[in-house]
């Protein structure tokens, strides 16, 4: 279990596309933190108990949450901000340990946990390495206002909400510096591929003792949710 994580910015999602290129299964926590508050989860039911029923769309029938809405909610409120991030990184954890469990049994040697969050929530213990992605904190900033020009002086506040980028290298010696054109980018990512990832499917007994804990930690973690 590889993960892979590093600021807003910074050019996670090109660097996890060129992964799977490779054939690397990866999981995207940004992806599964929608998926898990869809209406009708037991993440979904236990945000509107916390919250009210005022941060869901005004639609007939069922009604999503309004990202927007409970943004706002929470984004001058440290404590809302705690029971809602856990809330969802619960979620989202036990999501990943399922598909982890299900790439275990088909036999892939390795997958990629793509979780801008990664060390913020600590689950950088569920991994055997990390991949960061590191640009200048300039360069960062620039993206960012390229990516959003509407942001403004929020762009700054949004970087500072996480760990730097500077913290994250420092605590890995896998580092991929996504400063430069896309070509030097692609070239990092293969030769980290050769010689960090396993290139063949394996099916040993230990695999199989080690997928029956995670299927036993998943059903676990499903329960507590519940």
């Amino acid at each position: 279990v590889i993960g892979l994580t590093g600021g807003i910015a910074t050019g996670k999602t090109t660097v996890r596309k060129m992964f799977e290129r490779f054939g690397v299964p990866c999981i995207d926590a940004d992806i599964l933190a929608r998926e898990v508050v869809e209406p009708g989860t037991s993440a979904y039911k236990k945000i509107v108990a916390s919250f009210g029923e005022e941060i869901l769309q005004p639609a007939s029938g069922v009604r999503p949450i309004d990202r927007a809405k409970l943004g706002s909610v929470i984004f001058d409120n440290a404590e809302k901000r705690k029971i809602l991030n856990k809330i969802t990184h619960t979620a989202v954890r036990n999501r990943m340990i399922q598909l982890m469990a299900y790439y275990f049994i088909v036999g892939e040697p390795s997958v990629l946990l793509d979780i801008p969050l990664l060390y913020e929530t600590g689950m950088d213990k569920m991994c055997s390495k990390v991949i960061v992605i590191y640009v200048p904190p300039e360069l960062q900033l620039a993206r960012l206002h390229e990516r959003n020009p509407l942001l403004g002086d929020e762009a700054e506040k949004r970087i500072a909400s996480q760990m730097s980028t500077n913290e994250k290298r420092k605590r890995t010696p896998y580092v991929i510096d996504n400063s430069g054109t896309l070509e030097e980018t692609e070239q990092q990512v293969a030769k980290m591929f050769r010689s960090e990832f396993p290139q063949s499917r394996v099916f040993t007994l230990r695999n199989y003792i080690l997928l029956g804990c995670s299927l036993v930690l998943a059903g676990l973690a499903y329960y507590t949710q519940a």
